[in-house]
């Protein structure tokens, strides 16, 4: 609550009260779309856009290393093997996560 007064009172405009309690009243109660932050495609464009970012930015770093020539190659193994372990580390985790999931859809 402090930090909501201090940028009330810094902000160039008075604020009224009433409005401020409208305004925080509709963004708590205003439902979000699920669609939006659960969307498969989306998920799937942010991993392979930082896949690309990550191996973009690794291949450039090797490059300026020293391995010009092979730089692309050298970065593209440490990613493709930094994905295959954190996906045999996180695998079994999401696995048991959501093993209890579906037993209670099978129950219900």
């Amino acid at each position: 609550m402090n930090v909501e007064r201090q940028l009330r009172d810094g902000a160039e405009r008075a604020v009224p009260e009433a409005l401020d309690h409208r305004v925080r009243t509709a963004l708590r109660t205003m439902p979000l779309p699920a669609s939006t932050f659960s969307s498969p495609a989306l998920a799937l464009g942010l991993a392979l856009g930082a896949t690309l970012a990550l191996t973009t930015g690794l291949a450039m770093a090797v490059a300026a290393a020293g391995a010009a020539e092979s730089g692309v190659a050298i970065a593209t193994t440490w990613v493709v093997g930094y994905l295959g372990v954190s996906t045999v580390v996180s695998l079994p985790l999401l696995v048991r996560l959501g093993a209890p999931r579906r037993n209670r859809e099978v129950q219900a």
